[in-house]
């Protein structure tokens, strides 16, 4: 119920987005408590595929639209959920650097192949790999997360090295000005 919920979610937020009738609502909050929300409401995705959790997250203050930042990262961490075999780690690490936020979002699974990575932040792209969760996703989870994240001004991009397994790292400034601010 929790996975369709979260595409129906997806679909909707990127149908409003399309539509260009929904625009940022901009608040002040702690990154950790939403991401700490977000895991909570995987949580049993999580210990029902006896995942391990790798935290360190810094309190950082950011001013920007909470809403749109917990779609992102329940987006990434449903497909590290997807794509993390059983017993395997999830790594979410958060930061401040300079005037931006930077979070990274990493699994221990198979990792994006190489001739998928041009695409997959494509709407409706869903690749080739596969993946350990009941449904297949509809491919518009990344898209949505590099459309929310460019109109905060910040970035998503793919590292290697650091992780076994897909790695993404957002970048964000701490603090989104509003537009006629």
């Amino acid at each position: 119920a929790l996975s369709l919920q979260r595409l129906i979610e997806n679909l909707l937020s990127f149908s409003a987005w399309q539509s260009r009738s929904v625009g940022l609502e901009l608040s002040e909050f702690q990154l950790r408590a939403v991401i700490k929300s977000v895991i909570d409401t995987q949580r049993l995705a999580i210990v029902a595929h006896r995942l391990r959790l790798d935290l360190d997250i810094e309190d950082v203050l950011l001013y920007a639209d909470r809403g749109k930042l917990r779609l992102v990262f329940d987006n990434l961490l449903s497909n590290a959920l997807n794509y993390t075999p059983r017993n395997g780690v999830i790594h979410i690490h958060a930061r401040r650097s300079g005037d931006s936020a930077v979070v990274d979002f990493a699994d221990s699974g198979p990792g994006i192949p190489l001739n998928e990575r041009g695409r997959i932040f494509e709407a409706f792209h869903t690749g080739n790999a596969l993946h350990s969760g009941p449904l297949k996703g509809t491919g518009i989870g990344l898209s949505v997360v590099l459309e929310f994240l460019q109109v905060h001004g910040g970035t998503v991009e793919i590292i290697d090295g650091e992780f076994q397994g897909a790695h993404f790292r957002l970048t964000m400034p701490l603090r989104q000005v509003a537009r006629g601010e």
